[in-house]
């Protein structure tokens, strides 16, 4: 009679712990899939039931040698411990544990944490290579490089919606006159953003021949970051990304209205908001914006295909 195969960790998460997730993001499973394949890496794999305290240590300890941050680290560790909770025996906070090892073991002291300052470029930043978007030659499709970054990087500033979320999940679908209800990918939660003035002015000069409002394919999306490099470089400022573009719009928000700026970038809306049109504090905050005078510029009308 052959064994049964000993229960690791990647066994558990995938027969134990993924039936049960039924509402988990996909981003999220990735996420988990690559903190067992780390810990695989640094520990010895060993059962469930065979891991404890200086297992945790030890994890640390050989991270730590080969360079791992202490947020990843730590990352790793807390996914551990929720596959581990649902596999041990019931209690107050996992009443459907599976009791397939004993009590999970106490993971250890956390390891010190150092948290950066984000780096948030400045409008005039954020302007410069808005003007230096005439000397774009890609990408190649219907509307001219010229106005599509310009559109890209007016979007972008004004909803604070990441780069996957700008190429993939944006279509022309989500824009209605008075707002734009986006559900991201990463987090699978609905942003309801207003349409302010400028942005319809910049969506207005789009061409429609796609379903998306910026189709870039997904095997190019780096392009994207490529060349608001080299944006930055003819401007002579400081580079800029779409998560540099995306703290730029939560930071000014904030300015505008407090607590505008955490919604806008992603936490829960509240149980009224899904009843109002466009939450009112975004709507306020969009209004209060302080916007680079070369956004407010005249685009030429190429071609109206959205109001």
């Amino acid at each position: 009679m052959i064994s049964p195969a000993p229960l690791t960790l990647r066994l558990a998460f995938e027969r134990h712990y993924l039936p049960h997730a039924v509402n988990i993001c996909q981003s999220t499973v990735a996420r988990y899939y690559f903190d067992v394949l780390r810990w695989e890496r640094h520990t010895t794999n060993q059962p469930i039931d065979e891991i404890d305290t200086q297992t945790f240590l030890d994890y640390r300890r050989n991270c730590l040698s080969d360079g791992l941050a202490p947020e990843t680290i730590e990352s790793t560790v807390r996914t551990v411990k929720a596959i581990l909770r649902l596999c041990g025996p019931a209690s107050e906070r996992t009443p459907f544990g599976l009791g397939l090892m004993h009590p999970p073991p106490w993971s250890g002291r956390r390891l010190r944490l150092t948290r950066k300052h984000p780096d948030v470029p400045t409008l005039d930043s954020l302007a410069a290579i808005y003007l230096q978007a005439g000397q774009a030659t890609w990408p190649r499709l219907d509307t001219p490089p010229d106005v599509f970054w310009r559109a890209f990087i007016t979007v972008a500033f004004f909803t604070g919606l990441r780069l996957r979320d700008l190429v993939q999940t944006l279509t022309w679908d989500c824009i209605e006159l008075d707002k734009i209800s986006v559900r991201a990918k990463k987090t699978d939660k609905e942003h309801i953003l207003p349409v302010h003035p400028i942005v319809a002015q910049h969506l207005r000069t789009l061409f429609r021949t796609d379903t998306r409002v910026f189709p870039i394919p997904r095997s190019t999306t780096h392009l994207v970051r490529r060349e608001l490099r080299l944006m930055s470089l003819r401007a002579g400022v400081e580079k800029i990304t779409p998560q540099k573009i995306r703290r730029l719009a939560g930071t000014e928000y904030e300015r505008a209205v407090t607590g505008s700026g955490q919604l806008l970038l992603g936490h829960t809306l509240g149980a009224s908001d899904y009843y109002i049109a466009v939450p009112k504090i975004l709507a306020d905050a969009s209004a209060l914006l302080k916007v680079p005078p070369e956004f407010r510029a005249a685009v030429k009308d190429r071609q109206r295909t959205l109001f």
